[in-house]
Formats: C-alpha cells, structure tokens, sequence
C-alpha cells in the first residue's frame, strides 16, 4: 500500500496534519515531541526499515479488513431498509496502540514472555508470514507513538491519554441530523449503555 513507506516520524505528523484539518483536535494543539527513547525513522537501517513497513502494513491491512466486513453489516442493515431508524456506534479498539511490541517488534508475543528480545534480524526470519498463522505479531513501538498521535505515551502508560483515546463514530440517520459532527467533550465508554437505554426510552 506504501502508505508507511516514510516512517513514523513522517506518519506522527501526517496524522497530526490530518486531525486538524478535520476538526478533531484544537487549531492550537501542539505536536507531541517524539521521545529521545525511541529512534528517529532517518537512522535506521534499511533492513530494518523494511521490517518495519511490513509490521504496519499488515495492521493496516487488518485494519481494512475489518473496515470492510463492519461495511458489509452496514451494507445489510440498508438493503433490508432499516438504516435509518438504526443506531450504529461503532469504537475502534479497546485502548491506545501499544507498546508491548518493543522497539523491534515481536514475530510472537510469547517471545518476550520466554525471555526472547527479537532482534531486526531473528523478526526477519519472518517477514514472508508476518501476519499469517505461523506468527502472533506486534509492530515495534515506534508506529505506536505515531498511531497514539496527539497523545504521548501508549496503552501501558495509562496516565496519558495515548493509551486509553479511541475514535468512536455514531450514526443514526433518522434521529442524528449533523452528519460528520464532531463532539468535544469528554466522553468514556461506561457512557454507550445509559446513552442506548436512554434511546431506547427504557
């Protein structure tokens, strides 16, 4: 797909770019510096490179997988004709991108768990399966701190909203007339069930 084909640092302010041109964050936010910590994309080598564009090609591929199958339902919901008196919420993950991946990335998530800290060249072995059955997968921690954009931090470090923001969309055609609104307060998922009784008049 070659959209990560610039690294992370690229992708961090992309995605910054991109949320203030949609109104997602303040005109005024600031870009969250990128963490001494962590390697700046242009000193990587270009083995290492190529693994990790592959580590972020297969999640974003998970990604459009899922976005298409969640089309399909919605595709159904319409065909049948109830769309539009149909409350659709949809929330994208259960926390922030995380770093459990290490700076490398996992060929398996148990590796870590047996005291095994996959170097660039052992998570090359697999890179023709990365993603397939024959590996259970994290993508090195640099594409998390991009993907947790504004936010600094990712899901291990729940004290900052990098690791527990997710994006959330709601539609109900019937009831809901500012297609594409954008809402900037606070919200928590403990909110969904009270706001779909209330819905519901139960």
């Amino acid at each position: 797909m070659h959209l990560f084909d610039q690294g992370w640092n690229k992708l961090h302010e992309q995605i910054y770019a991109n949320q203030k041109r949609l109104g997602v964050i303040p005109q005024n936010a600031k870009l969250t510096a990128w963490p001494k910590d962590l390697p700046l994309w242009d000193t990587l080598s270009p083995e290492a490179k190529k693994l990790y564009i592959r580590q972020a090609d297969v999640y974003a591929a998970f990604l459009a997988y899922t976005d298409n199958e969640i089309g399909r339902v919605i595709q159904a919901v319409a065909d049948a004709g109830k769309l539009d008196n149909t409350l659709v919420i949809y929330i994208s993950g259960d926390n922030g991108s995380s770093a459990e991946g290490t700076l490398n990335g996992l060929y398996s998530e148990f590796a870590v768990a047996n005291g095994v800290n996959p170097t660039v060249e052992m998570n090359m072995k697999f890179y023709d399966v990365w993603g397939t059955d024959q590996t259970y997968l994290l993508y090195a921690v640099g594409w998390a701190w991009a993907w947790d954009t504004p936010y600094q931090w990712t899901k291990e470090v729940a004290s900052h909203f990098g690791g527990t923001r997710n994006g959330m969309a709601i539609a109900w055609p019937a009831r809901i007339k500012d297609a594409g609104g954008v809402r900037n307060q606070f919200h928590h998922v403990i909110d969904i069930v009270p706001t779909i009784l209330e819905a519901a008049g139960a």
